[in-house]
C-alpha cells in the first residue's frame, strides 16, 4: 500500500507526517511517499524584489524533504519504505500538480496538514486542504495542531 504525505516547512506538515508514520506502524507494509510541490520563494532585499531560482528552490526542498524523511525513520517502529518526490509545478496550481501525480500512481491515501488560518487569510491565500479534499481521487486525511485559534 502506498500513501502520500504532502510536506512543506510548516508544523502542520510535520504533524501530518507523524500521523502517516503512526498509520504505517499500525497497518504495516506501507510505502510512504513524501511529496513537495516546488514553489520558488519571493523575497525583498534593499527595496528590490528577488525571486529564488528554480535550482535554489529545488535544493531547499530536497533539504527539507530529506530532514522529514529522517524524522519519519526516527519515529518508525520498523523499517519504513520511504520515497521522496519534489514536483515542479511550473508556478501553477500546487494542488493540481499533486493530484496529477497521485492519479498516475497506485496511491491508497493522502495525508496533509492544515494550518487553520483565520477566515481573512484563507480567503487571501486559499485553502490547500479544502482544495485537496475536493479534488483528490483518493481519501485525504487532514491533520491540524491542537493549538488552533
Amino acid at each position: 500500500m502506498k500513501i502520500v504525505v504532502c510536506v512543506d516547512e510548516t508544523e502542520s506538515s510535520k504533524l501530518a507526517l507523524d500521523k502517516a508514520v503512526d498509520f504505517a506502524n499500525n497497518v504495516g507494509n506501507v510505502k510512504i511517499i513524501l511529496v513537495n510541490s516546488l514553489n520558488t520563494e519571493v523575497n525583498h532585499k534593499e527595496d528590490v524584489i528577488i525571486q529564488e531560482s528554480t535550482e535554489d528552490a529545488i535544493e531547499r526542498c530536497r533539504d527539507l524533504i530529506n530532514n522529514l524523511k529522517t524524522r519519519a525513520i526516527e519515529k518508525s517502529k520498523s523499517d519504513l519504505d520511504i520515497e521522496t518526490v519534489v514536483l515542479d509545478n511550473n508556478n501553477s496550481n500546487s494542488v493540481q500538480t499533486i493530484i496529477d501525480y497521485i492519479s498516475n500512481k497506485n496511491i491508497y491515501q493522502v495525508f496533509i496538514g492544515h494550518r487553520a488560518m483565520d477566515e481573512k487569510h484563507e480567503k487571501l491565500y486559499g485553502s490547500f486542504a479544502k482544495e485537496m479534499i475536493s479534488n483528490s481521487p483518493v481519501p485525504v486525511v487532514v491533520t491540524t495542531s491542537k493549538n488552533t485559534n
